[in-house]
């Protein structure tokens, strides 16, 4: 677990380096602690991984939290 974690925070360095910042990504429990306690451990891996990729594309945290909590809100309906 630990090796495939310390790969993928690699990989976030390394690709936001080049942008002159670093993000940490998400897990499903950071995600749920942090920005919505209200989901279940299922759906804030969901969020987590939907924040994680529009983080890394677009650089902007507040946009990828709240489209996350949207996306995972649609599909619990």
């Amino acid at each position: 677990m630990f090796k495939g974690f310390t790969n993928e925070l690699k990989k976030w360095r390394i690709i936001n380096k080049e942008r002159g910042c670093v993000f940490m990504p998400w897990t499903g429990e950071s995600f749920r602690n942090k920005h919505n306690k209200k989901l279940s451990p299922a759906q804030a891996r969901e969020a987590a991984k939907i924040a994680n990729a529009i983080l890394r594309d677009t650089g902007d945290e507040a946009k990828a939290i709240k489209i996350a909590n949207y996306a995972v809100g649609k599909k619990k309906k």
